[in-house]
């Protein structure tokens, strides 16, 4: 599968760099070469490449630190390194620092073609898949507006701006939180109207007007006084009949 694409090769043996410049042309690239890393950066800063071909030992900078930079500046740009004198200890290195791939002087011709079609051919379609991300995306988002357009909001209890804590909302409804403490605090407690009755009931004597409980026994004051109260009013002992 063949990919075009703008290809950046960097290498300080001007016949190496010519000679696959050329290669890579003829296959129908478009090619840019430099002879260092200094000037290497500056075309990255200034121009949009598919691919980088970088030798590793050139005189002003080590093809590791260009590669470590150009990683840095550009992640999704595939770097592919090469020497002469190969290395475990380099190899290792360039893979860690985000190189795609580590190859040997001399490169074969169809073997660099293949291999950057290849690369090419792969970062298409990670850019494809992204673009086909975005519009899903995109659809869903307009879907989900088009399923909702004209359905009523979502009833759900809403903290309001009232009060911190105190007030929610749900619709045209607002609760009182702390109504709702009072009330359950309230529920274990006796009812005042209870309570006032309660405090009767101990008190020696009860003035009451009608006709008296039958479990009481009734007396008239000794002095047949009524003390301030009406004539028909009646004190009852507290004490039940026949007690």
């Amino acid at each position: 599968m063949k990919s075009d694409g703008h290809i950046l090769i960097v290498d300080d043996e001007a016949t190496l760099r010519q000679t696959l410049a050329r290669i890579l042309q003829r296959a129908g690239f478009e090619v840019t070469t430099c002879p260092n890393g200094n000037e290497a950066l500056n075309l990255l800063s200034q121009h949009t490449f598919d691919l980088v071909y970088l030798d590793i030992r050139m005189p002003d900078i080590n093809g590791l630190e260009v590669l470590k930079t150009i990683h840095a500046q550009l992640p999704d740009l595939p770097v592919v390194l090469f020497t002469a004198q190969p290395d475990l200890n380099s190899a290792v290195e360039a893979l860690r620092r985000g190189a795609i791939d580590y190859l040997l002087k001399p490169l074969k011709p169809q073997a660099l073609i293949d291999r950057t079609n290849s690369i090419l051919a792969d970062k298409q379609k990670e850019r494809r898949k992204r673009e086909l991300q975005r519009q899903i995306e995109a659809l869903q988002t307009e879907l989900n507006a088009l399923e909702n357009e004209g359905q009523p909001q979502s009833e759900e209890w809403v903290q309001t701006n009232i009060s911190d804590d105190r007030f929610l909302k749900r619709g045209p409804l607002t609760l009182d939180m702390h109504t709702s403490r009072d009330h359950e605090r309230s529920r274990h407690q006796p009812a005042p109207h209870l309570l006032r009755l309660f405090a009767r009931a101990r008190a020696p004597y009860t003035k009451c007007g009608g006709l008296p409980d039958p479990r009481f026994r009734s007396t008239r004051l000794r002095n047949g006084s009524t003390r301030g109260a009406g004539a028909d009013e009646v004190a009852y002992s507290s004490h039940p009949a026949g007690a």
